[in-house]
């Protein structure tokens, strides 16, 4: 393992954002680094390098916003059949990209589309769109109807980003579809990025709690 890499995985480790930006300074190949990293086999590490992808992103388009760009499109080539070699994380890392640099999702966040229902991007795709909804809604809103069908979907991660979105777009069709999830008991896991750490309940549970958010 590189110097670089073990650097990175030790602030991942302790998810030092102030060392991860100062690392992502002095080192051109962190958001590759790091897209490397999201396919650890540790979950939480996985999930927390694709939150600093989203940082080094943020970061880097500072002075280059062309790179970033181009490491979107990469990614994109990357889930297609061409490419000759499918990249199932990079849904997400696209998502937090465009979450921190919502300027950009004109340009590519309509594009995630495609594949909410391309194999095996689903879920990925789903939890991007969750993820830029809030800086987005007008997005969520002209696309509605995919999102109210995903909440019938054999996936109950799906169900619950797509629920995440609808939260976006008006609080009484939230309601209605919080009835609807209220008996749905599969458990689910997912990245809470306020505290960095991956969090367990059932759809249910999650519906009750975004209600009483809203």
């Amino acid at each position: 393992m590189g110097t670089s890499r073990k650097k990175a995985l030790q602030i991942l480790h302790d998810r030092d954002l102030a060392a991860l930006l100062s690392w992502t300074s002095n080192t051109r190949s962190s958001l590759r680094t790091l897209f490397s990293l999201s396919y650890s086999e540790d979950d939480l590490i996985g999930w927390r390098a694709i939150e600093g992808i989203g940082i080094a992103a943020m970061q880097i388009a500072k002075s280059d916003l062309e790179m970033v760009k181009d490491f979107l499109r990469r990614l994109f080539w990357l889930m297609n059949d061409e490419s000759g070699g499918l990249s199932r994380r990079a849904p997400e890392v696209i998502g937090e990209i465009l979450f921190g640099l919502p300027s950009l999702i004109s340009e590519f966040g309509i594009l995630l589309f495609h594949f909410t229902r391309e194999e095996p991007f689903e879920r990925g795709s789903f939890s991007a769109l969750a993820r830029i909804s809030s800086r987005a809604p007008e997005l969520i809103e002209e696309n509605r109807e995919i999102f109210l069908s995903a909440l019938d979907d054999p996936d109950p991660a799906i169900r619950v980003y797509a629920l995440t979105a609808l939260s976006t777009v008006e609080t009484g069709l939230v309601a209605q579809q919080v009835e609807k999830l209220l008996n749905d008991h599969a458990l689910v896991a997912t990245y809470d990025f306020p505290t960095g750490k991956i969090i367990e309940t059932t759809v249910a549970g999650f519906a009750k709690q975004l209600a009483t958010i809203k």
